[in-house]
């Protein structure tokens, strides 16, 4: 289940359901900021019931209709720009992760964002999410899961000095470096122009 989120421009958001290894060519207007996440482990009527273990919006239905995904999970994010501008792009976990993903830009002078490793058997049990047969299903952040401001980069921890890396943190830097991770962690990733993409969800 794949997911478009409004941000700007009133891009109407929808729900797409893909089945394993199905294609769908998502158009988004050329000035468009949002988020693409996948949606797992879902069940119910799509337009009364409907509920995913990983990614729910909480909107009971198969469109989310403006709303964020529920962390924990992988999330994709845009904010394009036409032609003539740079447009910032990133793989965003500092809430959490949930599958492995590819970004890749269709511009060769763009660089690709892999983080294509399952990792969810390295998630410590603390942080861990499990289906009902036991399953991990994703990994929650230490600062989503606890709030605590030695986690979250806040209070007397607000700087990127005293904040200090935590095995979340240090497991994304060494498996998938070009996320953002990290409450001060921000994208270097940007294209020129209008630029189509590849998400590669695994």
């Amino acid at each position: 289940m794949v997911n478009k989120r409004k941000e700007r421009n009133r891009v109407v958001p929808f729900g797409i359901k893909l089945e394993p290894g199905e294609q769908y060519d998502l158009k988004v207007p050329d000035s468009w900021s949002g988020t693409i996440w996948a949606r797992t482990g879902c069940s119910g009527n799509p337009n009364s019931s409907f509920h995913c273990a990983i990614g729910d919006c909480g909107t009971n239905n198969i469109h989310c209709h403006y709303n964020k995904p529920h962390p924990p999970v992988t999330q994709v994010k845009f904010n394009l720009v036409p032609k003539g501008g740079m447009s910032p792009y990133k793989v965003d976990v500092k809430d959490g992760f949930s599958l492995p993903v590819t970004l890749t830009p269709l511009d060769p002078k763009c660089q690709k964002i892999m983080c294509n490793m399952n990792l969810l058997n390295q998630c410590p049990d603390w942080l861990a999410v499990y289906s009902d047969e036991g399953r991990k299903i994703a990994c929650k952040s230490p600062c989503y899961t606890t709030r605590e401001p030695k986690y979250c980069c806040t209070s007397a921890y607000a700087s990127p000095k005293k904040c200090a890396p935590n095995q979340y943190t240090e497991l994304l830097k060494n498996r998938c470096p070009d996320t953002v991770s990290t409450a001060f962690g921000e994208t270097h990733f940007t294209c020129f122009g209008g630029i189509s993409f590849l998400i590669l969800f695994t």
